[in-house]
């Protein structure tokens, strides 16, 4: 039990979000909140706010302002500040410059950011909220789903279009949820389009479906353990994941695609294996449980706050 558990972090935070509006459905959003609430359990006083209502409507004195806003300055405040890149390294330059702490979900981008003159440049993983995503039992009422927003970099060809022809051949029970799926490159994808959903329905979805589709950035699958927030949370709903081939895949155990027809091959091995998919989702789960936000907190607590 660290000392922060035991009352001694009492400091002020505040952690500053671009929108707090949770149907804009961003990542940046749903971050902030997990980490706040994981602070919170160490004993801080943490306050959450959208960038305007901090700008605009707060007053408060803090200890330590942590931020994912790319647009936040920190030289205009008097506080200690860290910021956490969410997109790196395909947003490498983004953030503004003067910030005490600056924390990267992605660890081979570390030195990228300190080429172009960032200091006291840090490695933190995303993770997941255990009290969010955790492993139901449900009924398996769709065979592929994908969760996630439709950016243009992702790995379409090799993850998404062989998994909607092969739903489409064999009638599969097949979904997507997600916002901006209106690009060049994905809109062929938008009658498989349901409503985003918020994550407690997240959740629900991982666990009602067969195989859950994970892609990451074309950047990302290059750059080392640059992972995203998917790659915790499917796996902690217990959830047998088929991914793109990214660097630091070994982890997790991850099964993963490297072409179309990979892609297809693994879908209709593990549609048909139940045992199989189970025992691989279990394997998987076991590897990233105690990566939750709480061992995100402790970490920001030793190397910011001490």
């Amino acid at each position: 039990m660290s000392e922060c558990r035991r009352g001694g972090c009492r400091e002020k935070i505040a952690i500053v979000a671009n929108v707090l509006d949770t149907k804009y459905y961003l990542g940046g959003t749903f971050l902030s909140m997990y980490l706040g609430r994981a602070m919170s359990r160490l004993g801080a006083d943490v306050k959450l706010l959208s960038l305007n209502d901090f700008i605009y409507n707060d007053n408060g004195k803090y200890d330590l302002i942590i931020t994912t806003d790319y647009t936040f300055d920190p030289v205009r405040v008097n506080s200690k500040t860290v910021f956490w890149s969410i997109d790196d390294p395909e947003c490498l330059y983004s953030a503004k410059s003067g910030y005490n702490t600056f924390f990267t979900h992605s660890e081979g981008s570390i030195s990228l950011h300190e080429k172009i003159g960032r200091k006291n440049v840090k490695y933190l993983p995303f993770a997941y909220d255990s009290s969010i995503f955790y492993p139901m039992n449900l009924n398996k009422t769709y065979d592929i789903v994908y969760v996630g927003n439709g950016i243009e970099s992702k790995s379409y060809d090799i993850i998404l279009t062989p998994a909607m022809e092969l739903a489409e051949k064999r009638g599969l029970r097949f979904a997507i949820f997600g916002t901006y799926w209106n690009k060049r490159n994905n809109i062929k994808f938008r009658k498989y389009l349901r409503n985003p959903i918020p994550p407690d329905e997240v959740r629900r979805v991982y666990n009602s479906a067969k195989i859950v589709l994970n892609m990451h950035r074309e950047t990302q699958r290059i750059t080392k353990n640059s992972f995203i927030m998917r790659d915790f949370e499917a796996r902690a709903c217990k959830s047998f994941v088929l991914s793109d081939s990214f660097e630091g895949c070994e982890y997790f155990n991850a099964v993963v695609s490297e072409s179309p027809e990979e892609t297809i091959k693994l879908l209709d091995y593990y549609l048909r294996n139940d045992e199989g998919r189970n025992a691989q989702a279990n394997r998987e789960y076991e590897v990233i449980k105690n990566e939750t936000y709480d061992k995100r907190a402790e970490q920001v607590y030793k190397e910011v706050i001490k």
